[in-house]
């Protein structure tokens, strides 16, 4: 991932946590809830970048992998 793309999603998330905080009741377990969640959604994107790298870089389904198919019928 380029680095100006998680700077935005970052830049992004601090707007929209801040947006939640500043039109919510000002309380501590709103301000919980907001890092929670902003911490989950970080986690989450990194998983799912990390596991479409490791996809793009996964070796394709062959024939002798597959008893009974050939190159033929993998490519239909």
């Amino acid at each position: 991932m380029r680095p100006g793309m998680v700077l935005s999603r970052d830049v992004f998330l601090s707007f929209a946590g801040h947006l939640i905080l500043i039109t919510s009741p000002d309380s501590l377990v709103v301000h919980v809830l907001v890092s929670l969640a902003g911490v989950a959604i970080m986690t989450s994107v990194a998983y799912y970048v990390s596991w479409s790298r490791r996809q793009d870089h996964r070796p394709g389904l062959r024939a002798a992998q597959v008893p009974g198919l050939s190159d033929r019928q993998l490519a239909e």
